[in-house]
């Protein structure tokens, strides 16, 4: 499993004894609080279904966060956000840069 700097850096913390020290028994659980979860490939295609223009609608990287956000109460990982604007791309409707 590939970690995240910030999250190495808080085991790292909690293996030196930082805040008391942390059970090793503990680490998976910390480990799945610290780390982001990716979205699934249904929850890509509920956000890309959300996003699918309409006549005179044009999406923006920020129209796909707020979804991504809605559906998550999160914000969303730029893997994900290029993973949304890939499949709308893929539809003929590539996701404005603009806001």
């Amino acid at each position: 499993m590939s970690f995240t700097d910030s999250t190495r850096s808080v085991l790292a913390w909690l293996r030196a004894e930082g805040a008391g020290g942390c059970a090793s028994h503990d680490l998976p659980v910390v480990v799945q609080a610290l780390e982001r979860t990716r979205l699934t490939d249904g929850e890509i295609a509920l956000v890309v279904r959300e996003l699918s223009p309409g006549d005179s609608h044009t999406c923006t990287r920020v129209d796909a966060a707020v979804a991504i956000t809605h559906l998550i109460d999160a914000l969303p990982h730029p893997d994900d956000l290029a993973r949304v604007s890939y499949e709308v791309a893929a539809l003929g409707h590539p996701l404005s840069d603009a806001a």
